[in-house]
């Protein structure tokens, strides 16, 4: 009996104690693979995002290349704005090797940066890989990936080629060439890194780079997804860290043995952490994905700069074609005068009443001829910085004065008032300035005030505005619409090209020479006008003084 109650009395409780371990090694089993179905699942969502990240990224890179073999083929990038812009592309985007111009023959030109891969230059293009897709590229007219391969530097590399066409006629193809390596060490978020063992294969499933060699994985929980274009056959796969399923089984064993508490907060704590993770890695894509938002818009921002560049360009052809069109008329008109009226000054049998009047004629186009040369002359000096200034105190009233008597006798014939107007008459305008450049000032003014108005009036002086004392030339012409007040002063804009059709002489010089000279003299120049209603210029010098009239 006691032998009986000594076997039941262990039986029972050893019994009870392997159907324990059996139960709770069933249920522990079926948490491990729970888990480790859930992590399988999660790392194919991860590694999804992480390469449709990448994917991104390198058609955000494809995008840049080919702005830059765009802007190469409108012959709107020089080497020297390569290497500035294609540099500081690859300094933004480690990912990258370089950013290599290869000729129509494909010879290395040129390679961004250069520090590192002069030893490039000048190769003709030699490898497999390299040499296929571009020709590839050359003969579809579209951008080729390449398959892995050993670059020139000793780095496993793949490369995507751009190819640079101006119409029909081949230029060459640009090359952006990528580092496995940096692909995954600064594309791929450091908790992923850390997670999971990255590599590269090709698509003979051949390890073209890998990391974390030292590290332990557990081979089922594995995935892999394409980053490039299928011909390419580049996969980024991804192997999980780890001990394996029997070691983990083992480990929870000894947990079991810890207690059954112990155990079920292992797990629920692994399975918080598992889902924390998830969390950080989402709100890391979010965030290369908000950069990556930022960037296209910086890149619509920059082409929107490069068209209106393009755009001011070819309107500045316009208008320097436009101004050696008029100038060449303008000297060939008082040559052709000049020519003309000489050659009868020969005739034996000339006149003096004709041959008085042929002189005046070509004293006439010659003055003519000079002002035009003048006019050239002051632009240039202007724009190169090397018109001198001489200023010294004089009376405006005098020069007012003088000017008047020129243009009233010059007009005398026309259906124009000539008039003057002045603050007070007991008071005279006093100028600390270049005087010379003052009269040429008011001379361009009264020009064009006289030339633009057929019967009125054209009214010089100075008045009072806001306590300042401001110098005016007024007519009652033909006026200047709203929109074109600050045309007129651009240089070779004439009125008859950008609102009156009709013909009037000159360069259209005269406006952005008069605009030039207040700014140098230290002043400011404005018009006020109306269609059909006439015109008003005004400028301001500095160092204006009214003086009592001495008597």
């Amino acid at each position: 009996m006691s032998n009986s109650m000594r076997s039941t009395s262990w039986f029972t409780p050893a019994l009870l104690l392997a159907g324990f371990i059996l139960v709770f090694g069933i249920l522990i089993g079926l948490i491990q693979f729970r888990i480790e179905s859930y992590s399988q699942k999660e790392m194919a969502s991860d590694i999804d995002a992480v390469a449709e990240s990448i994917r991104l990224r390198l058609k955000g890179n494809e995008d840049y290349l080919v702005m830059l073999a765009k802007d190469r083929a409108e012959n709107a990038l020089n080497q020297n704005q390569f290497q500035i812009r294609a540099s500081h592309y690859v300094k933004d985007h480690p990912e990258m090797i370089n950013i290599t111009w290869v000729d129509s023959i494909f010879n290395i030109q040129d390679v961004a940066p250069r520090e590192g891969n002069e030893q490039i230059i000048g190769l003709h293009l030699d490898l497999a890989e390299p040499q296929k897709a571009s020709r590839k590229a050359k003969e579809l007219r579209l951008p080729q990936y390449t398959k892995a391969f050993e670059a020139i530097q000793g780095n496993p590399s793949f490369e995507i080629w751009i190819p640079v066409f101006r119409g029909n006629t081949f230029l060459g193809l640009l090359a952006g060439v990528y580092s496995c390596e940096k692909v995954v060490n600064f594309l791929v978020p450091e908790q992923m890194k850390i997670r999971y063992k990255a590599r590269i294969e090709d698509e003979n499933s051949l390890i073209v780079w890998q990391q974390n060699l030292s590290k332990s994985t557990i081979s089922d929980i594995e995935s892999k997804v394409l980053i490039a274009t299928a011909e390419s056959g580049l996969m980024l796969c991804f192997t999980r860290i780890g001990w394996g399923l029997i070691d983990w089984t083992l480990v929870f064993l000894i947990i079991l043995s810890l207690g059954l508490v112990g155990g079920m907060a292992f797990s629920m704590w692994k399975v918080s952490v598992e889902m924390d993770r998830r969390r950080m890695t989402e709100n890391i894509l979010k965030k290369q994905n908000d950069e990556f938002a930022q960037l296209n818009e910086e890149y619509k921002f920059i082409n929107t700069e490069l068209q209106l560049a393009k755009e001011k360009a070819e309107s500045a052809d316009r208008l320097k074609s436009a101004f050696l069109a008029n100038v060449s008329h303008e000297i060939r008109t008082p040559l052709n005068s000049i020519v003309g009226f000489s050659s009868l000054l020969i005739e034996p049998d000339l006149k003096d009443e004709d041959k008085h009047a042929y002189v005046n004629m070509i004293e006439s186009n010659t003055e003519s001829l000079l002002v035009l040369i003048d006019e050239i002359i002051d632009l240039s000096k202007i724009e190169a910085q090397q018109l001198t200034l001489k200023k010294e105190e004089f009376s405006v009233d005098q020069l007012i004065s003088e000017l008047f008597q020129i243009f009233k006798h010059e007009n005398s014939n026309c259906d124009v008032v000539f008039l003057i107007e002045k603050i007070s008459d007991n008071m005279d305008l006093f100028a600390n300035s270049d005087r010379v450049r003052v009269r040429q000032i008011l001379i361009n003014l009264l020009t064009n005030a006289f030339k633009f108005t057929e019967s009125g009036s054209v009214k010089m002086g100075y008045l009072k505005i806001d306590g300042n004392v401001v110098l005016f030339v007024k007519d009652t012409g033909i006026g200047i619409s709203e929109e074109h007040h600050r045309v007129i002063f651009q240089r070779f804009r004439k009125l008859n090209e950008i609102q009156d059709k009709r013909i009037y002489r000159g360069t259209g010089l005269g406006l952005a020479i008069t605009e030039k000279l207040v700014e140098l003299l230290g002043g400011q120049i404005w018009v006020e006008s109306d269609l059909g209603k006439g015109s008003c210029f005004y400028f301001t010098l500095p160092d204006l003084e009214l003086r009592d009239v001495k008597t």
